[in-house]
């Protein structure tokens, strides 16, 4: 059985439709306006966040001084007359080797070419 719907009831009831309609409509307004507000916000930071980054960076680089030095290199020249070899392992016959070799006593030696009064050998 279909129950008889009288005019005032039907307009409460569109009313109350167009009334829900329009609260979710505003709702979701709300929440939009929300997440646009958050989007704004993080935009914001991130634009802060760079502007303070770049700051620091710029303040880093003004601090820089470039110094140019000039390095003199000096040279050492020793000359070694009689080396003395503290730290040698060379046995006893090896020695005996070696200072005849040095004192030129073979007539083979370093010292072979050097005349007596030490003078230079090319003369």
């Amino acid at each position: 059985m279909i129950f008889p719907v009288d005019g005032l009831r039907l307009l409460a009831y569109a009313g109350l439709a167009g009334a829900g309609f329009a609260c979710g409509w505003q709702i979701r307004n709300w929440q939009a306006d929300s997440a646009e507000l958050v989007k704004v916000q993080q935009q914001e930071h991130q634009r802060a966040l760079v502007a303070d980054v770049t700051r620091k960076t710029l303040s880093a680089i003004g601090n820089i001084r470039i110094e140019q030095r000039t390095i003199y290199q000096k040279a050492t020249k020793e000359v070694l007359r009689d080396p003395v070899y503290i730290n040698c392992r060379v046995p006893a016959d090896g020695m005996q080797l070696l200072n005849t070799a040095r004192s030129g006593a073979d007539g083979r030696g370093a010292a072979a070419g050097v005349p007596a009064d030490g003078g230079d050998p090319g003369r």
